[in-house]
């Protein structure tokens, strides 16, 4: 998966961005948020939000801007939702079936080889 250091130096150089995640367990919340602070995010940067039902969760899929996909297992079905909601996405396909579904995805929306990498450094850009 793209480590939460990569996700943080893509925070610090887009300080206007977010880190929208699925809601943690607290104790883990409160662990990557100040991870995320000792890195030099700001909190704010961080958004923990619920399960929400599916038509919902399409509804605020779209109001992101881009979507990183974690390369060791791909979003799959919410690789999907994310897709039918017009999000785009990267996402960097390794060895395994399960890190490629996402490029699977993509590239049957057309337009997938504007959103496939080939590296991390293609990512951190």
């Amino acid at each position: 998966m793209l480590s939460t250091g990569i996700r943080c130096n893509i925070l610090k150089r887009l300080p206007n961005s977010a880190l929208w995640l699925l809601r943690f367990p607290t104790a883990g919340e409160m662990r990557l948020r100040a991870y995320a602070v000792a890195q030099g995010v700001q909190p704010e940067q961080i958004i923990f939000t619920d399960v929400a039902m599916k038509n919902e969760h399409i509804k605020r899929s779209a109001l992101a801007y881009l979507f990183l996909d974690t390369p060791l297992c791909n979003a799959h079905t919410t690789g999907t939702d994310i897709l039918w909601a017009g999000l785009p996405m990267i996402t960097l396909p390794l060895e395994k079936m399960a890190t490629r579904v996402v490029g699977s995805l993509c590239l049957a929306t057309g337009l997938g080889d504007e959103m496939i990498v080939s590296s991390v450094v293609e990512v951190c850009r």
